[in-house]
């Protein structure tokens, strides 16, 4: 059996074992399955410290007065918006609001949920829950999410929005899974689903079961795991919801993986790729394509797991080089995904006994994972020195190979 815990799955390697990683910090949920990490924005590099300084501080104004230009262009719109329109607009301002003001932010997700409840729009008030915590989500200050989700419920509690209680409870559990606290997400995603089969609010039933079968899954309880995600697909399929259909395609797959069933996974998943290729959604693109190159690995179809392999590596290149062209800085985690990216192929070229591109690829990760300022573990390093060493060693070069055969014992000692 696999043992899971959610935050090593965010950084855990895929060369040697046979494990998915995530890109993000979301596999469920209303979130997108693999979405981007937030890339911060950064101005190129200026050989002159004066001139550095300048075009940053330029730079930091100049996105500054976008970001307040957005503002102003979304409160106008306000003015003659009505119904489903309007709540759309108080839930980009939540997000906006998030960043710099916590209390407009607030003010505004009081607003949507109101009337989200009013003219009975589910998806709309979910969404409104996720732009109140996912600032805090994406710098990983989950115990303020917390907090703020919190102070939701009461809100929702006191004016009688029983729906928002119900997105509150799933929300709230989301984010005990994020800690890792099974127990309290359980309970909430559980106490959610209850509020919403009572209310027959099956928008928010379907989240609340994509969630109960992420808690199962990574407890290792498959098949209670799929009886939760089989019916959040109905549901998800009934209402055309392409990206939560996507989702908990994904997620069926991924869990007949862990059973073993891996003709059912490679089908799930396909299905789910397909999805995401017709939203063209990257991120999610890249990760169901590395997941089936893995899944061929497992089944020694080195030939059709190189495919998907190279698929995914192509897809993460264009869009690290798609950043690099607007001027993005590409961040740590980027080039972290770019490194594993590189171990799966290496790992093919191996079984295929080309060893020459098995070098080739896995240096290439080994570089990444050990230049200034990666964010690679010490059991990713260890793992590409081990890499490293058998390649070597497959290649006769037995003086390489001893050397980092023995940096990754010595690696893996401080571990």
């Amino acid at each position: 059996m696999i043992k899971f815990n959610f935050k090593q799955l965010l950084k855990a390697n895929i060369f040697n074992t046979f494990r998915q990683y995530l890109q993000h910090n979301e596999l469920f949920g209303n979130m997108k399955l693999f979405t981007f990490v937030h890339i911060h924005f950064s101005i190129v590099l200026y050989k002159i410290l004066g001139i550095l300084f300048f075009v940053f501080f330029s730079t930091q104004v100049l996105w500054a007065s976008i970001e307040q230009s957005k503002t102003d262009s979304l409160e106008n719109l306000l003015i003659n918006t009505k119904g489903i329109e309007k709540a759309k607009v108080y839930n980009q301002l939540i997000g906006i609001y998030q960043k710099t003001d916590t209390v407009k932010a607030f003010g505004y997700f009081k607003k949507s949920v109101m009337l989200c409840e009013k003219v009975n729009n589910s998806l709309l008030e979910s969404s409104a829950f996720e732009y109140l915590s996912s600032h805090y989500n994406g710098t990983g200050d989950y115990a303020n999410s917390i907090i703020t989700l919190k102070k939701a419920l009461q809100f929702v509690t006191t004016n009688g929005l029983e729906t928002g209680i119900g997105f509150a409870y799933s929300y709230l559990g989301k984010q005990y899974m994020l800690l890792n606290n099974y127990t309290l997400a359980e309970k909430y995603q559980s106490m959610a689903l209850t509020k919403f089969s009572k209310l027959d609010c099956i928008f928010g039933k379907a989240e609340a079961l994509e969630r109960l079968g992420f808690i199962n899954m990574v407890r290792n309880n498959y098949l209670e795991a799929l009886k939760y995600y089989y019916q959040a697909l109905i549901i998800n399929q009934k209402l055309k919801l392409p990206h939560e259909t996507g989702i908990t395609l994904y997620h069926i797959g991924l869990t007949k993986l862990y059973l073993s069933d891996y003709d059912e996974a490679i089908n799930y998943i396909l299905k789910s790729l397909k999805i995401w290729d017709e939203l063209n959604e990257t991120a999610n693109k890249w990760n169901c394509n590395e997941l089936i190159g893995n899944i061929y690995i497992k089944l020694e179809d080195y030939n059709k797991a190189l495919k998907y392999h190279k698929i995914a590596l192509s897809i993460r290149q264009e869009a690290i080089s798609s950043r690099l062209r607007q001027e993005y800085k590409i961040s740590a985690i980027h080039k972290l995904g770019l490194a594993y990216s590189y171990n799966n192929i290496a790992e093919v070229y191996f079984h295929l006994k080309q060893y020459d591109s098995a070098y080739y690829y896995a240096l290439k990760g080994y570089r990444l994972k050990t230049e200034k300022n990666s964010i690679a573990s010490k059991n990713d390093v260890a793992n590409s020195e081990l890499n490293l060493g058998n390649i070597y060693r497959a290649l006769k070069k037995y003086d390489s190979a001893y050397l980092m055969i023995d940096k990754a014992a010595a690696t893996y000692q401080e571990l």
